[in-house]
């Protein structure tokens, strides 16, 4: 019997795309609520459809995001970042809307291995450089940049914070199926 504690008390979705998908059913089998981010009618009842409960928000509307209930979850944000610019505004509200009353235990993130830009089929590794020669890498690696800056400013606290970012580095089937065992092991349980 596992007597171990878990960090976290909920499970919240922010992006339930396929992999929020199946990162949800892994967490109802282990019959933990799972909730996630819906910003349409059509969101929420894809979600409750899949038994996941529909937060209605926005990421674009930052309105929406007031009194979203992150207290001590577990939250893996999977969203897309904006169509155009630079920077990813979707993370910042997210970000903004956070404070100490409604302080998730832990992020997770999952960004993308063309925030390294062209590597001409190298290997690469959280060590190499990033190099985004797209916007939407650019704003990938906007992304990380404001979750590690936001993480720094909780550490006064008792309880360091290190959001936790992990980048795609292909996009086949099989490798998703990888991201999600991956993704289960940081969090110290077993994927099936």
């Amino acid at each position: 019997m596992n007597t171990k504690v878990k960090p976290f008390d909920s499970v919240v979705i922010v992006g339930f795309g396929d992999i929020g998908r199946r990162v949800a059913a892994i967490w109802q089998e282990k019959e933990l609520n799972v909730s996630g981010l819906a910003r349409s009618a059509e969101s929420e009842q894809d979600m409750l459809a899949h038994n996941i409960t529909p937060i209605r928000a926005n990421l674009a509307e930052p309105d929406s995001l007031n009194n979203l209930p992150l207290q001590q979850a577990l939250v893996y944000y999977f969203a897309p970042p904006p169509r155009h610019g630079q920077s990813d505004t979707h993370v910042e509200n997210f970000l903004a809307a956070i404070n100490e009353n409604n302080l998730p235990a832990r992020i997770v993130a999952i960004s993308t291995s063309g925030v390294y830009g062209d590597c001409r089929g190298a290997l690469v590794n959280e060590e190499t450089p990033t190099n985004p020669q797209v916007d939407r890498a650019r704003r990938r690696l906007d992304m990380e940049q404001q979750l590690r800056a936001w993480g720094r400013t909780l550490l006064p606290k008792p309880i360091v914070y290190t959001p936790m970012t992990l980048r795609r580095y292909v996009l086949l089937r099989p490798a998703k199926v990888w991201l999600i065992t991956f993704i289960m092991s940081v969090m110290d349980v077993k994927a099936t």
